[in-house]
């Protein structure tokens, strides 16, 4: 099985909490290959339409998908599953809505205190 590895592409003189998921791409290169699969890796930016084309292109079985920011903004995380989910890829992770949820917190906030959730 072809399986993509996807994270951000991470800026020259990024630190080290933006560094670690290029160590998580490897782990996961490397638990993937172990296991037999064909491990592809991607690194995407805010550019979705050159995400697209060269998702099309790998044509990957399914995609890990350890994007944790978009443009050093974690408040847009939610495009890459709706990317993905788009091009019909499965993948793994929370979905679009749930990180869109998730990651606005005033947003999760009201929505906990709509269901009667203590805060």
């Amino acid at each position: 099985m072809r399986v993509l590895v996807l994270s951000q592409t991470v800026p020259a003189g990024a630190g080290p909490d933006e560094r670690d998921v290029l160590v998580q791409v490897e782990c996961v290169s490397g638990a993937l290959a172990e296991l037999g699969h064909e491990p592809l890796q991607l690194a995407v930016d805010l550019d979705l339409e050159r995400a697209r084309r060269e998702l099309g292109a790998l044509s990957p079985d399914a995609v890990f998908n350890l994007v944790e920011s978009l443009g050093g903004q974690g408040a847009l995380l939610h495009f890459v599953p709706a990317l993905l989910r788009g091009l019909g890829l499965p993948f793994t992770g929370a979905d679009a809505e749930a990180l869109l949820l998730t990651t606005d917190k005033l947003a999760a906030r009201r929505r906990l205190a709509a269901a009667g959730r203590p805060l």
